[in-house]
């Protein structure tokens, strides 16, 4: 089950993230349902839908050359200064510093990920998105 929510969530598009009732739906289940399973799997939905978040943010942060401001609004922060406090919680380093360490050495590409939702290596702690 957690498999499917994850490649769901990897299917939505950018900036907007469904919400535990649409995955349910779309999984043919009760949200309670939902929420036993993937509890049964070790996971729950706020879990996978933060690594995806977090996956996302990193994969534009390294391979796009879009501005953080621009990257921010693709994943639905209406403020910049949001975005840059949530990716520094995650990963204990701005969106800039994050950056400099992989553009500089790779070539800048605009195109999604193949899957839309890679596996981000060891973010810190996931924590509740505060959007604007």
């Amino acid at each position: 089950m957690a498999q499917r929510v994850a490649s769901l969530l990897g299917h939505t598009p950018e900036g907007s993230y469904p919400r535990l009732p649409d995955i349910a739906a779309q999984c043919e289940v009760s949200e309670r349902t939902l929420m036993r399973r993937l509890a049964l799997e070790g996971t729950s939905f706020q879990q996978l839908l933060d690594a995806h978040q977090q996956s996302r943010t990193l994969w534009l942060l390294q391979h796009t050359s879009d501005s953080v401001e621009d990257i921010a609004g693709r994943l639905g922060y209406t403020d910049t200064s949001n975005f840059s406090r949530t990716v520094k919680r995650w990963f204990g380093h701005t969106p800039s510093a994050l950056r400099k360490g992989t553009l500089s050495s790779a070539p800048a590409e605009t195109s999604q990920s193949p899957s839309g939702s890679p596996a981000v290596a060891a973010p810190r702690r996931s924590a509740h998105l505060r959007r604007a």
